[in-house]
Order: C-alpha cells, then structure tokens, then sequence
C-alpha cells in the first residue's frame, strides 16, 4: 500500500494532501506531517474530513476510510480565549468510545 491522508473542511476546494507513504506491507503508515489552514471565524460549521487513500499510479487511486470531526468546540476555544490551540490525540480522548463498547 501507498498510503497518503487529504483533509479538508467543508468544501473540497481548501483540500491539503499528505506526502505519500510508500510500500506501508503492515498497513501502518507513519507520518510526520502536518496540514495548515487559513481559517476565518465567520463559519457556522466546523466539519473536517480526513480521507486516507491508497495511491495507485495504473488506476484511480482507492478510498481506504474516511473520518468527519467536529471541530466546534475547539475552534469556540480558541475564539475565546485568543489562543493557539493544539488539537490532537489527548484533546479527543475524553470523546473517544472506548474499545469494545457499543452504540
């Protein structure tokens, strides 16, 4: 697999590409990478979609997941408090649903 993420927000005319994984054999990409966006705070929705695609050079690249966040809340932080806010892992952990866990 080659795998590379493209993440946008609500239209796909703002989309940003990671660099290109190649030869993943275990399905694990490893990245270290970041996207950076020029944002304006007059929006009403805060959706970002992560797509992960398996580059293929003979055929249409393949979809191999997608992910939307809400990203309200972090962005009503930052509003608020005038400063840079770092989203990552620990941020969404308390949302997270737990392994096993049902619906």
């Amino acid at each position: 697999m080659d795998v590379y993420f493209r993440c946008f927000f609500d239209s796909r005319k703002d989309a940003c590409e990671t660099d290109t994984h190649y030869r993943c054999q275990t399905g694990e990409a490893s990245f270290n990478y970041r996207l950076l966006y020029r944002l304006m705070s007059d929006r009403k929705d805060w959706k970002f979609t992560v797509q992960a695609y398996d580059r293929d050079f003979f055929s249409s690249n393949k979809i191999l997941g997608t992910i939307t966040f809400d990203l309200s809340q972090a962005i009503n932080d930052v509003i608020l408090t005038k400063r840079p806010l770092c989203i990552n892992k620990d941020y969404y952990d308390p949302y997270m649903r737990k392994e096993g866990a049902k619906d």
